[in-house]
């Protein structure tokens, strides 16, 4: 029979001192590389919502202000409202919160909720899957204001750029991402430039923009 090294043996005296990590050990909380975390927030962010392990440091980092969040009373109904209401599969809600863990932070009844609301009934003609698909896609969408921000987009493009409701809605599923560009620093200026320097009538704008949605972010230096 082998026997250990007396090198691996710790001597009487030593065992009996108490150990000053055991002091300073929390077991409320963990580190995972290199950050600190409460043990069921990091539960909550790998197991529950499923945000891919190459994107959780990035989350701590850039939105420090999630650790203090409570679990239970204010991260659980987000999640709940994100899979039961907006019905976003469960597979892409972690990597929709990896990519804008900002999210989470936001108030569910103050700015997740209506925002979404006004996506769907006023932008998406009451498409549900059409809903879940945007936010999924673009998340950042649920941190603008439904009623200073969104509405008057929503507004200029019905008015100036001539989209029907059909229209509006195929191109802002078709590029989300359209409702975060400024009004008056993108859209105006890209209006001006397909009419102007293209000669391209309002109904011509229209009918572009519902055939390739993509133009709505086109780079006005392109």
């Amino acid at each position: 029979v082998g026997r250990v090294p007396s090198a691996w043996s710790v001597p009487p005296k030593r065992k009996q001192q108490p150990s000053k990590l055991h002091k300073e050990y929390d077991p409320r909380f963990c580190t995972y590389r290199g950050v600190r975390w409460p043990r069921a927030m990091l539960k909550f962010i790998v197991e529950d919502v499923g945000v891919p392990s190459h994107r959780i440091s990035y989350l701590a980092v850039e939105t420090p202000q999630i650790l203090a969040l409570n679990v239970t009373s204010n991260l659980w109904p987000k999640l709940a409202y994100l899979r039961e209401e907006l019905r976003i599969p469960p597979a892409l809600i972690g990597g929709t919160i990896g990519r804008y863990p900002v999210l989470l932070c936001l108030s569910l009844d103050a700015n997740i909720r209506p925002t979404a609301a006004y996506l769907r009934d006023h932008v998406l003609e009451g498409d549900a899957d059409a809903t879940a698909r945007v936010v999924a896609a673009y998340p950042q969408v649920l941190g603008l204001n439904s009623t200073f921000n969104v509405a008057p987009k929503v507004a200029f493009l019905r008015g100036e750029f001539g989209l029907s409701g059909a229209q509006l809605a195929r191109a802002v599923a078709g590029n989300p991402s359209s409702l975060g560009r400024s009004l008056e620093g993108h859209l105006r200026p890209l209006l001006r430039a397909l009419t102007g320097r293209l000669g391209i009538d309002r109904e011509g704008v229209g009918r572009l923009v519902a055939a390739n949605p993509r133009v709505l972010t086109t780079s006005l230096e392109d």
